[in-house]
């Protein structure tokens, strides 16, 4: 869920500007368990109590180390206008006062929040349709699609989009 695929194409039907590009999202499935894998990833790291198996070579350790963090970017780029999710140091907390509940709980509330996330910027077809006069515009228009966490006009950070875009087509 960390790569946008893009790829280009044709001009759109009713397209009536220069520069486009759809949206389309990966399914709720794959969103679940991606968090499910980012959770488990993360508390495996984290919290030692938790692991099978304990006793990691530096490799081993340096391995889960790099998915605790990518699992902790994911949830601050999703998440960030969440109160729990604000800074990496309330999600930190966020993580560990949820790490008693099932995964699945977890799983829950964060789907929850990602359904949010998407009512908000798909159409009827589950699809983002972006368009621009200008390949700057568009670039601009698309980066909460593509990378980061953007911020908004009012200089605050909207959650990013990336870890649920599956494909980005321009035109």
């Amino acid at each position: 869920m960390t790569n946008v695929v893009l790829e280009y194409g044709a001009a759109f039907s009713r397209q009536e500007k220069a520069f486009a590009a759809q949206v389309s999202y990966v399914s709720r499935d794959r969103i679940q368990q991606s968090l499910y894998k980012h959770i488990n990833d993360y508390r495996v790291f984290q919290f030692p109590e938790l692991r099978r198996d304990d006793d990691w070579n530096q490799d081993d350790h340096d391995h889960h180390e790099l998915l605790a963090r990518s699992a902790l970017t994911t949830f601050l780029a999703l998440f960030c206008d969440t109160a729990d999710f604000k800074s990496p140091c309330t999600s930190k907390q966020y993580l560990l006062d949820t790490k008693s509940q099932p995964v699945e709980q977890v799983v829950s509330c964060f789907l929850y929040w990602c359904d949010a996330i998407l009512e908000r910027h798909r159409d009827a077809r589950g699809l983002s349709c972006i368009s621009a006069d200008t390949a700057r515009e568009l670039a601009n228009n698309l980066a909460q699609f593509t990378s980061g966490r953007p911020s908004n006009s009012s200089g605050m950070q909207t959650p990013a989009l990336w870890p649920l875009v599956d494909v980005v087509r321009y035109v």
